[in-house]
């Protein structure tokens, strides 16, 4: 029994060590920047912010070897003042495709289910790192007495093993690039 223990603990350590530091090691510096929250006349809170230095070796050799990279942003509304019961007030993700035909040079990027097409991987990058004016909620659903903040990141690269075997096996979203949250207080008079 002690012996399957210590082979089950040395089995996970030697998945678990390498995937850390691999991850921080090529961990780019992406992060959330140039978050502004508005009210739309529709009655909805909307946000705008920009993604900055989006890139790295391993998201060059993704596309050089043909494959799509998804970038999936997620968006949170959190109540600040809420029992513990209590979920987040709201959670959205969307996604965005960037790709490279290796054949032509060029960039080819899904946004808003419109193809663009680009022929350097910088003016592809931006693109897929701004975002105008995504609805998060109805300004109905907030209280207009709670405290709320937004929380926004991007995770892209993502590491994706063949017949999902990437949610079975422990540690393989560590080689997952993504930004820190970046964390916004939504100012009382957008929601009064």
């Amino acid at each position: 029994m002690k012996k399957t223990c210590v082979l089950f603990v040395v089995f996970i350590l030697a998945f678990a060590l390498p995937a850390a530091f691999c991850a921080d090691k090529e961990r780019g510096g992406a992060y959330v920047d140039a978050v502004t929250l508005t009210r739309a006349e529709e009655g909805e809170l909307r946000v705008s912010f920009k993604v900055r230095d989006i890139g790295g070796e391993r998201l060059h050799d993704i596309l050089d070897s043909g494959l799509p990279v998804k970038f999936t942003y997620s968006v949170r509304l959190v109540r600040l003042d809420k029992a513990i019961w209590e979920g987040d007030a709201v959670r959205q993700t969307f996604e965005r495709v960037l790709e490279k035909d290796n054949l032509k040079n060029r960039f080819i990027t899904t946004v808003d289910g419109k193809k663009l097409d680009f022929t350097e991987l910088s003016a592809a990058l931006n693109v897929m790192g701004t975002v105008e004016d995504f609805s998060i909620c109805d300004l109905s659903m907030l209280s207009p007495k709670g405290k709320y903040q937004t929380e926004i990141q991007l995770r892209y690269a993502e590491f994706k093993l063949p017949f999902a075997l990437h949610r079975l096996l422990p540690f393989v979203s560590k080689w997952d690039e993504k930004t820190p949250w970046k964390v916004v207080k939504v100012p009382r008079e957008l929601y009064r």
